[in-house]
């Protein structure tokens, strides 16, 4: 058990990249700021699994934003 700053049990994070896992501060209001690595080598599969899920969501937001652009253009033709 990892214990942060303020004595309470640190949770364990998983970052939207290619980095290490993490603990924290549990406490989302009184955050004391505690933050530790896990120096653990990530799987390829997890590497490649959490950039394909970046890639998607970027490429669904690209296209939103597209589609946006082109409602916006065949309002002002109108």
């Amino acid at each position: 058990m990892v214990l942060c700053m303020c004595g309470k049990q640190a949770s364990l994070r998983t970052p939207w990249s290619d980095c290490n896992p993490f603990y924290a501060c549990p406490d989302q209001e009184l955050n004391c700021g505690f933050f530790d690595y896990i120096d653990l080598e990530m799987s390829h599969r997890s590497i490649d699994v959490i950039h394909g899920l970046i890639r998607g969501g970027r490429n669904m937001f690209e296209e939103q934003l597209r589609e946006r652009g082109m409602k916006q253009e065949s309002s002002k033709n109108i």
